[in-house]
């Protein structure tokens, strides 16, 4: 079979996703590092220019099953496990990591937002599962959620905005809601 990750785009020194980890425990930090190398390898999975959206998909849908896994499932992926065990050992529900798969199919299928409300829903993926996931790491209330999700939600935006123009002539995908397009031509 071939591999399900794809080649390594990026690394977590270059980008937004773990810049304010260094504010945190060298415990902590480790943990944070973990997840967002599962986050790394699916969202490489759903950004490849060499892949069809349905080969994206079905690897997307093993690191899913994966994450699921059982005593009967053969499928073993390191960093998902890697992830599992910082999740059990935590107690912090696999959900986060699942929200993520959400985000990374539609990328793999997506190209355009219509408006505001579907670009918000596409961050309540792709975004606020991170925020969550810190919290819960910390063992901070669920209360907290409510003001971490629409932080994570901007800097999803605003990391929309920095890679707007790669991200367009690379995989040929906007996010920037087309309501906006059209008005400021």
């Amino acid at each position: 079979m071939v591999s399900i990750e794809t080649t390594l785009t990026k690394n977590h020194k270059q980008e937004n996703f773990p810049v304010g980890s260094w504010l945190l425990s060298q415990k902590i930090r480790l943990k944070i590092l973990i997840f967002y190398k599962f986050a790394r390898a699916a969202d490489d999975i759903a950004d490849s220019q060499n892949l069809s959206s349905n080969e994206k998909i079905k690897r997307l849908n093993l690191f899913k099953k994966a994450i699921k896994s059982n005593k009967n499932n053969k499928i073993k992926i390191s960093k998902v496990e890697d992830l599992r065990k910082i999740c059990i050992k935590n107690k912090i529900k696999i959900n986060h990591a699942l929200n993520l798969l959400k985000a990374f199919k539609q990328d793999a299928v997506k190209k355009r937002y219509r408006n505001w409300s579907e670009l918000i829903n596409y961050c309540k993926y792709s975004a606020v599962p991170v925020g969550r996931f810190v919290i819960d790491l910390h063992k901070e209330r669920k209360i907290s959620y409510k003001y971490s999700d629409p932080l994570c939600i901007a800097l999803q935006i605003l990391n929309h905005i920095q890679d707007c123009k790669e991200d367009y002539n690379k995989i040929n995908r906007v996010y920037l809601p087309l309501t906006f397009l059209k008005k400021h031509n």
